[in-house]
């Protein structure tokens, strides 16, 4: 700075100088210090003694919706919801004096009226004129905390409540943690426990080097070590409990801890035990059930064999006097030419042939019972088989006045069956239903076949069958006839029909209605490997 004086009549400029370095650099400061607060990430706000907001950054004015000009003719008060609840402005300052900062939790307004949480710290300048206000958004922390908060809740509470016994422990040994069930197990309480015992003192005496040198091992190489054992604890009282424990380290801390879940399985040792026990007492009593069962059969298998012995010597005995009879009969059938002899003759044939058949029928159930009766099955044309059972039978049935219809096709696939035994099958139901028909009424023959069976049907008009009786048809020694009593004969032939029929891999069966007529049907596979 230069300026001109007079001094004893002579002219003289003075310069002045002033160092201004200082000046200088305090404007730079405050320069930088006003982009840094401009640009902080921070909401920065400065307020006077009354509250008044006299500056404020960018991020103040982008999070709480105020444009500046706007902001700054707000108090603090409208900004912070808990100022004039918790701090007023006098109190503010005096405590941040004191501190040199303040920190504190607050909940801030926008300008939409939507709180969040803050958190604050303050500090004041050096006359006290002015407090500058540092503001974090700590939402997204609360929110965690939140979460972190109801998920160690709900940790706690499965732990709490699960029925099984589970303990946390430490690389010592050391037991940090039980549950209820734990408590329940053993007797101990929490306070007893947590923090004061070691696990191992829970072990019987038997299984504390198997378990420490398990845990040892988990702690050192967890891949090498299982995580199920068995072992046995020691409860309050003394008493010996069976365990079963599943244990596993855990995993995203430094530290060693690992968490057991025990369970309690002695009543289950016991009842394997005892099941053990019944199983032992249990064979013991099938070997002697076993013993007695195969005397039983050894005895019956004896009765059998002499009975059968029985029943063939006695068929023998019939055969042998039947054959004079049979050879008789059909002598003084050809012999006779007039009436009554031709009546009679054949009464005598009819006679006899009926007794062969039953004496027949007796040695092929003897055979049965047993295993001796098999069939000899050949490759058989059933067009052919049909037709000469038709021939065979068409007589007798017409002497009845009965009509006899056949109905089979000119070619079916060859069938591999006993064209004997077969035979026996059909004439026998043939013979049943010309006994239940009337006169005028009507006997089918039927044959056909699908893919996989050939299909015989004999099929009369005749007085039914009941549905009380129909299901014992095929029994042996059953016996019907029209009024539903039994019928004559030994009710042997629809039994040994049954077992011919299954002989062949087959079944057979009857559909029936009273005073409208049965159908007997038989199911004969057509491949070689079901015969």
């Amino acid at each position: 700075m230069a300026r001109k004086i007079s001094l004893f009549g002579h002219s003289f400029k003075i310069s002045i100088y002033r160092d201004i370095t200082a000046g200088k650099n305090t404007i730079e400061l405050f320069r930088m210090s006003k982009f840094a607060l401009d640009n902080a990430t921070e909401m920065v706000l400065w307020i006077n003694r009354s509250g008044l907001i006299v500056y404020s950054n960018q991020v103040t004015e982008h999070v709480l919706g105020y444009p500046k000009a706007e902001l700054l003719n707000l108090n603090i008060k409208d900004v912070d919801a808990t100022y004039s609840v918790t701090l007023d402005s006098n109190t503010t300052f005096t405590s941040t004096k004191r501190n040199e900062s303040l920190l504190k939790e607050s909940s801030f307004k926008k300008k939409s009226g939507d709180f969040f949480p803050v958190e604050l710290s303050s500090v004041v300048n050096n006359n006290n004129a002015y407090t500058c206000i540092f503001a974090r958004d700590i939402s997204k922390r609360k929110a965690l905390d939140k979460t972190l908060s109801d998920l160690e809740c709900f940790h706690r509470a499965v732990f709490e409540t699960t029925s099984n016994p589970t303990v946390i422990v430490d690389g010592n040994t050391n037991i940090l943690r039980v549950n209820r069930a734990f408590e329940l197990l053993t007797g101990f309480n929490k306070q007893a426990v947590e923090g004061i015992k070691s696990w191992t003192e829970f072990v019987s005496k038997n299984d504390i080097d198997r378990l420490l040198g398990f845990h040892y091992l988990r702690k050192e190489h967890p891949e090498l070590c299982p995580d199920k054992h068995l072992f046995d604890i020691v409860d309050a009282n003394g008493n010996l409990k069976n365990i079963y424990m599943t244990i596993n380290k855990i995993t995203g801390i430094e530290e060693f801890f690992c968490v057991a879940s025990w369970l309690d399985i002695t009543e289950l040792r016991k009842t394997e035990s005892e099941l053990r026990l019944s199983y032992t007492q249990l064979e013991e009593r099938v070997a002697l059930r076993t013993i007695e069962l195969n005397k039983t059969k050894l005895e019956l298998e004896e009765h059998i064999n002499k009975r059968i012995v029985s029943t063939r010597a006695l068929i023998h005995d019939l055969k042998t006097n039947l054959t004079p009879m049979i050879t008789a009969s059909e002598l003084f059938e050809n012999c006779a030419k007039t009436e009554p002899l031709i009546s009679l003759s054949r009464n005598i044939t009819s006679g006899v042939k009926g007794l062969e058949k039953r004496i027949n029928d007796l040695l092929d159930l003897a055979r049965s019972e047993i295993g001796i009766f098999v069939i000899k099955p050949t490759w058989t044309n059933p067009t052919q088989f049909v037709k000469e059972i038709f021939n065979y039978l068409e007589p007798e049935v017409k002497r009845h006045s009965i009509n006899f219809v056949l109905e089979c096709p000119d070619s079916v696939p060859v069938a591999w069956v006993d064209e004997e035994q077969l035979s026996r099958v059909v004439i026998n139901l043939i013979s049943n239903a010309i006994k239940y028909t009337k006169r005028s009424g009507t006997i089918t023959l039927r044959l056909f076949h699908n893919d996989q069976e050939l299909i015989f049907e004999v099929q009369d008009t005749g007085c039914g069958i009941s549905s009380t009786y129909i299901k014992d048809i095929f029994k042996l020694y059953h016996r019907y006839n029209t009024s539903g009593e039994s019928g004559e004969g030994l009710g042997l032939g629809l039994y040994l029909s049954k077992v011919i029929v299954e002989l062949h891999g087959g079944q057979i069966e009857v559909r029936s209605a009273l005073n409208i007529g049965s159908t007997f049907i038989i199911k004969i596979p057509l491949t070689e490997g079901m015969c």
